[in-house]
């Protein structure tokens, strides 16, 4: 598995990232025209979408808790997911169904 292709600028598009994730023998889906789900076993799963405007390309993926784990229990988990994956940062934020 090996990503070592430079894509030039003007061709970054979802199309091309999945081609290059299919080279890699990356697994993953087009679940939509705006993202690439990556679903590699042994890899955290992921979303990557193309932000034109700003020209980036955004690796974004989630985890829901189980009810009564702790604030400090949650940021523990963060702090060790960003310590052991590629992700740049996670971070806890509450979304309206978190109990």
């Amino acid at each position: 598995m090996a990503l070592d292709i430079l894509i030039d600028e003007d061709n970054v598009t979802l199309a091309t990232l999945s081609i290059e994730l299919e080279r890699a023998t990356i697994s993953h889906d087009a679940p939509n025209d705006s993202s690439l789900y990556v679903t590699e076993p042994g890899m955290f799963p992921f979303w990557v979408s193309l932000r034109a405007g700003s020209r980036f390309v955004l690796l974004q993926s989630y985890v829901n808790f189980v009810p009564g784990l702790s604030q400090t229990e949650r940021l523990e988990f963060c702090n060790r997911i960003n310590e052991r994956l590629y992700m740049p940062s996670f971070h806890v934020y509450r979304v309206e169904n978190d109990a």
